[in-house]
């Protein structure tokens, strides 16, 4: 964290680093270490510069959301897992 203020991060953008962790799977030490880092090396040094490489870390990057399975591709997976577990 002396790194990150020394480099100019203000100490409530540390704070909202330590808050992304948190909200995390698992959060962690480590976790808040690694955003700490990563806005260090995208320059997001203030909460505005923070919330915006937020917002841009979130949104899907190639224009496609996740794919929605219907209940015919599971009952086909579902299939085919019997199968696999079948022939062993």
């Amino acid at each position: 964290m002396i790194e990150a203020l020394r480099a100019g991060m203000t100490a409530r953008t540390i704070c909202l680093c330590i808050d992304a962790a948190q909200e995390a799977e698992r959060p962690s030490w480590a976790y808040a270490a690694a955003v700490l880092r990563n806005c260090l090396v995208d320059g997001a040094l203030t909460p505005e510069a923070f919330e915006a490489r937020q917002a841009r870390h979130r949104a899907p990057s190639d224009g496609f959301s996740q794919r929605q399975y219907s209940e015919a591709d599971i009952a086909e997976l579902a299939r085919r897992c019997d199968q696999v577990l079948f022939d062993l």
